[in-house]
């Protein structure tokens, strides 16, 4: 954390740039080398920084949710990807041993 350089505002920051500032701040903290007022001026940044990660993830589920649509309970529509192998993942029982509860319902939109 220079003291060269001014923050952007974290309502600007990328995801991205926002957890790699709330790592820099970590480090900074736990290094115990900050006096009491930078160390709780960091840590308010930090506490915004996150805040703006938690409001960009919510706006990411919200469009996955979008994508991939919900029913009328509103629990999502999901459509499993389709395997590019004739053979079952490493951690799936073979086709004889499945039950029906296994095995997802056909999507009522095709």
């Amino acid at each position: 954390m220079g003291q060269g350089k001014q923050p952007a505002e974290s309502g600007d920051l990328s995801f991205e740039q926002a957890l790699q500032e709330i790592e820099a701040i970590t480090q900074a903290l736990e290094s115990g080398n900050l006096g009491l007022e930078e160390s709780l001026r960091i840590y308010e940044r930090g506490v915004g920084l996150l805040r703006r990660c938690y409001e960009l993830l919510r706006q990411a589920e919200t469009r996955v949710e979008m994508l991939i649509g919900v029913d009328e309970q509103g629990q999502p529509i999901t459509t499993p990807f389709p395997l590019k192998s004739s053979e079952p993942l490493a951690d799936s029982p073979p086709p004889s041993e499945q039950s029906p509860s296994n095995t997802l319902p056909k999507d009522p939109r095709r």
